[in-house]
């Protein structure tokens, strides 16, 4: 994120870090990076980790649902991406547990708190992969991933395939002139929202239609990093890493190749040369779909409710445009 977090200091990151891992004395930096969670530079002395902090009311699936099944979605995703290190995967950027064994800190009622090793290479710029061999080297650690065992990771938590926010996005779309809670982009979104509530409808129908025919046909479910974009990928002397695994779940395969194919079809030749499974290219279409469905969901959520202007809101109104566009369809 690039807006700092309300109501979290970095005094309070740093007693979490020596609560928690035992880093008394630890120095932070905030880092302005992506769009999700909160990143601080971490340094001790010669020793460096990088931290993160997940606000559990902004990963809410809708307005209702409690703060501890929010967690437990978060911890799942976490705790299956350390099962998945210490079996070997060694391209699988973990958090380091506590001395509890726990992987972990809460910060008040609102955050949770991870530590990562300090990974030293280099992140591609946001958008496609730079080449095919960059593409190559994300599909060769995907297809080690799918090969895992499902039953290695009992407790990894299953998608579900729901869209979240979706109950608000349909009442906004119900009733465009209905009561927001008023902020820089409302108005924007409100004009935007009616101007494609029609073929947005007929998207969301769809994506309904594709779920149960996917789900129908019993597409086999692997764990998946969900999320395996160039922003996710830190390339090494040692070979290219994969981070954030918040959105780990068991899931079709389609959903880490989705993107990859629309950069490059060639991709789906070599997923089956690497793992001997046929893509299916329903899922394809329903995870890309989903994409813009879940950014659609999102940003409105955010804009419908009392929000103010910030580096961050700047890129979501960029986003909403983006994703809310007919012609990605």
């Amino acid at each position: 994120m690039f807006t700092r977090p309300q109501g979290l200091r970095d005094e309070d990151v740093v007693r979490g870090l020596g609560a928690g891992w035992g880093l008394a004395g630890a120095q932070v930096e905030y880092a302005p990076l992506g769009f999700g969670s909160y990143h601080w530079r971490v340094r001790r002395g010669s020793d460096r980790w990088f931290a993160t902090a997940d606000d559990l009311e902004a990963r809410r699936w809708d307005a209702a649902e409690p703060l501890p099944l929010v967690a437990r979605r978060l911890t799942s995703a976490l705790a299956g991406s350390r099962r998945l290190r210490d079996a070997g995967l060694e391209f699988v950027v973990a958090p380091l547990p506590r001395p509890s064994g726990e992987l972990v800190r809460t910060l008040g009622d609102r955050y949770v708190l991870a530590l990562y090793p300090f990974v030293d290479g280099e992140t591609p710029q946001e958008g496609a992969y730079p080449d095919r061999a960059a593409r190559a080297a994300v599909v060769d650690r995907l297809a080690a991933l799918h090969a895992v065992d499902p039953g290695h990771d009992s407790a990894a938590l299953t998608d579900d395939f729901v869209l979240p926010h979706l109950a608000g996005l349909r009442t906004a779309m119900a009733d465009p002139g209905g009561p927001w809670e008023g902020g820089p982009f409302a108005g924007s979104t409100r004009d935007l929202l009616a101007r494609h509530a029609a073929p947005l409808a007929d998207a969301l129908e769809r994506y309904r239609r594709l779920v149960a025919s996917v789900v129908a046909r019993g597409t086999g479910f692997v764990l998946t990093h969900g999320e395996p974009h160039p922003g996710n990928t830190i390339g090494t002397p040692a070979g290219l890493v994969l981070i954030d695994w918040d959105t780990l779940l068991l899931a079709p395969p389609e959903r880490d190749l989705w993107g990859l194919v629309d950069e490059d079809p060639d991709v789906l030749e070599l997923y089956r040369s690497l793992t001997g499974r046929q893509v299916d290219a329903e899922a394809l279409q329903l995870y890309r779909l989903r994409w813009d469905l879940t950014e659609i969901c999102l940003y409105v959520d955010l804009f419908r409710h009392a929000h103010r202007l910030s580096d961050d809101t700047v890129v979501a109104w960029s986003g909403l445009q983006e994703h809310l566009d007919p012609v990605r369809w």
